[in-house]
């Protein structure tokens, strides 16, 4: 028997948070003067969020554009958390910070794939 589809519900970020030790090693940081970022601020500016940005042990996994841009103009921050994704439970299964650690970096490997 299959389990039904997990349903993600985004909440609103409220105040700073700190950038989670996963996406400071493992990927680029933000500069400021990429087109491409300034491309993404853009977009935002005209449609809105799109995509809410993850968070995980309560910090920000992925999406620190699109959370900077949101600040920057005044847009409401959504974000999902990691250990509610279908692969977030998955991992929380094995009862490991390490398994979660690895799903977590995973995931956000996945996500930004393009």
């Amino acid at each position: 028997m299959r389990s039904p589809p997990v349903t993600l519900v985004p909440y609103l970020l409220d105040g700073g948070i700190e950038l989670h030790p996963i996406a400071a090693r493992y990927f680029l940081q933000p500069s400021g003067d990429d087109a491409d970022l300034q491309r993404i601020a853009l977009s935002i500016q005209k449609q809105g969020t799109i995509e809410p940005v993850i968070t995980y042990e309560s910090m920000l996994l992925d999406g620190q554009v699109r959370d900077k841009s949101n600040i920057e103009h005044g847009l409401p921050r959504w974000a999902i958390r990691f250990e509610d994704t279908p692969q977030g439970i998955i991992a929380a299964q094995a009862r490991s910070k390490e398994a979660m650690d690895r799903a977590a970096l995973e995931y956000a490997i996945a996500k930004n794939l393009v």
